[in-house]
């Protein structure tokens, strides 16, 4: 595994599975770790994958976000009792978080010190009330002085845009949005709460958490559940795009002596809506020698180790008083014996919709 690392130029483009003479590899990248499985024999690719994420999403909620070698040493035993826990036999056995942390307790200073002075152990000695309720993945004796629940839809527009020279320039062949309900639950006791859309029959390729009453959502297209405690993912789905996106990048490059780059943004959304949070990532060619960057708008952040210009831009909207264009400019120098081997330069443009 670590030869085949050592053959890319970044982790993140090493293949998800490796195939080796006595095993299958199959492994996830986050903040700089890799999570490998082994498997002797043949396996379906995205159960391996979606324990990987599992094990993960734990870990940062044991860590309060931060994983990395340091953690892993200072709590190893609390690592491997979740692993034992959540893969027993080579298959995925208890993965919900509710019922991890009644069996283990999380990591804490003042945890720590009471097993000093007490003797007890991380790992409680009865069984858990999540091991044996109809609903695991939430705990009976929850309590808030205010109760409350919070949804945010976040979406995602995938699209191909016609890039040719002819009068089709800019068309949209294709396109569709993927969609995640984001949900923070903040509720006391076990309470029932119901989620409708204006439209569902829109919905499509819809995956739902565990705890939405499946019958329910397949009869009213209505979600019905008793949430999980803090934050999880409701569902996802998918829906169809059209033909007017929000927001139009024309890219140009020239990679002469020296080389030239000038990018322009427009939104394209009701005067009552914006762009927030606009930023264009512009990854330059890995030989490019320096870069000279200049823009009437936001700021601009070049890494020279991954040659990577950011363009951070803020806000955009057709609205009176708001900024309706940004335009980007510069240059860049290669080396007199560049050639290009790749297709098209592209970029890649970052923005939240209000």
């Amino acid at each position: 595994f670590v030869e085949q690392v050592n053959k890319v130029a970044k982790p993140e483009d090493l293949d998800a599975l490796i195939s080796t003479p006595h095993a299958f590899l199959v492994h996830s990248y986050r903040q700089g770790i890799f999570f490998v499985s082994a498997c002797p024999s043949e396996v379906q690719l995205l159960l391996v994958l979606e324990t990987h994420s599992r094990i993960i999403s734990t870990l940062f909620e044991y860590f309060e976000g931060r994983i990395d070698d340091t953690k892993f040493r200072e709590h190893f035993s609390t690592v491997f009792q979740l692993l034992d826990e959540i893969v027993d036999g080579g298959f995925p056995f208890t993965t919900e978080l509710n019922q991890l942390k009644e069996m283990i307790e999380p990591p804490s200073i003042a945890g720590s010190v009471k097993r000093s002075l007490t003797g007890d152990f991380q790992v409680k000695e009865a069984l858990s009330r999540a091991a044996t309720t109809l609903i695991p993945w939430r705990r009976a004796d929850i309590r808030y002085v205010k109760d409350r629940i919070m949804f945010d839809l976040v979406e995602e527009l995938d699209a191909i845009v016609d890039a040719s020279r002819g009068a089709s320039r800019g068309r949209v062949v294709s396109s569709f949005i993927r969609g995640q309900i984001h949900t923070n639950c903040c509720l006391s006791g076990m309470p029932e709460v119901t989620f409708k859309a204006t439209n569902p029959s829109l919905l499509s390729d819809v995956s739902l958490h565990r705890c939405v009453r499946i019958n329910t959502f397949n009869r009213e297209k209505v979600l019905s559940f008793v949430p999980p405690d803090g934050q999880f993912v409701l569902a996802t789905y998918r829906l169809s795009g059209s033909e007017q996106l929000p927001i139009e990048v024309t890219p140009s490059f020239s990679f002469g002596s020296p080389g030239a780059v000038k990018i322009k943004i427009e939104p394209h959304v009701l005067p009552s809506q914006s762009l927030h949070e606009v930023a264009i990532e512009i990854p330059f060619p890995a030989a490019t020698q320096s870069v000279a960057l200049s823009s009437d708008a936001g700021g601009i952040k070049y890494d020279e180790i991954t040659k990577i210009a950011k363009w951070t831009i803020g806000q955009l909207s057709n609205g009176e008083g708001g900024r309706r264009s940004a335009t980007l400019e510069g240059s860049f120098q290669l080396p007199s014996d560049f050639h290009r081997i790749n297709g098209p330069p592209f970029v890649h443009i970052l923005s939240t919709s209000k």
